[in-house]
């Protein structure tokens, strides 16, 4: 099997890999971004938005499967190598209301169970999984509709729900990311599809990418800063200004400029 990794740019991993049993072998597994082990030649594929692709755990020097957790979203390392931690959606009741969810702490090479938390989400499911720098802090990404919901959990010295998550109404386009003392958490927000011109026309065909811009400011999309420690939200907008007539150049290999409609 194939690995296609489609995030800022698609790119295919080297080798054939041994599919996990529920995914058809004659496809690509296109995943979302990649995790590699800290320490060993192991990574994990983020199947957000993928097709025919799981969350599991491959030896990238021989292809082959080593792990492929039941109901995983993705599975995150610990710094040291040492623990693997994987996100299950359970979309059960949640014990702070909302929707159900689970994570769950494996030492690793052992895979053997050391905890699991229970946790909660506005809505949505367990979409995706970013461990801090430190390991101390995972983010947990809820995806329902173009808006979304990240909840912050603690890792040490034992798995948490910190209660400090944050709904986002714009499409996700990058992120969460930690700042490298755990202080920050960072996303990218983008609004609707062809962002330099939205015609009013309700007819009007996104997929047709050459529209025209009208020319002036511009906003591609919006920072979120979270300052953990303080417990406050900030939204930065990127805005950019174009000329009247602006529309989107292909690039290199594109028959259209379908790469503009999220930058």
């Amino acid at each position: 099997m194939r690995i296609v990794l489609r995030h800022r740019e698609r790119t295919r991993l080297a080798g054939d890999f041994e599919p996990p049993p529920w995914v058809d072998p004659n496809k690509d597994c296109v995943g979302f971004r990649l995790h590699r082990h800290p320490t060993s030649s192991a990574f994990t594929v983020s199947p957000l938005f993928g097709q025919n692709c799981v969350a599991a755990v491959w030896d990238s020097q021989s292809g082959k499967l080593l792990w492929a957790p039941e109901r995983a979203s993705e599975i995150g390392w610990a710094p040291d190598g040492r623990s693997a931690y994987v996100l299950v959606s359970k979309f059960g009741p949640g014990p702070r209301g909302g929707i159900g969810h689970r994570l769950l702490h494996y030492s690793w090479l052992e895979r053997e169970l050391r905890q699991e938390l229970p946790f909660s989400v506005q809505s949505g499911g367990a979409d995706a999984l970013v461990v801090s720098p430190t390991g101390g802090l995972a983010a947990v990404v809820a995806i329902q509709g173009p808006e979304w919901y990240y909840e912050v959990l603690g890792l040490r010295p034992s798995l948490t729900q910190l209660g400090v998550g944050h709904r986002i109404d714009d499409y996700l386009l990058d992120g969460p990311v930690f700042s490298p003392d755990e202080r920050y958490l960072v996303t990218v927000g983008s609004p609707r599809f062809v962002w330099w011109a939205w015609p009013e026309d309700e007819e009007w065909d996104e997929e047709e990418w050459q529209v025209p811009s009208e020319g002036g400011r511009y906003e591609l999309g919006w920072v979120y800063v979270h300052d953990l420690a303080a417990g406050r939200k900030t939204k930065h907008p990127l805005a950019v200004d174009l000329p009247a007539g602006w529309q989107p150049e292909p690039r290199e290999g594109e028959p259209d400029g379908w790469s503009w409609m999220v930058v």
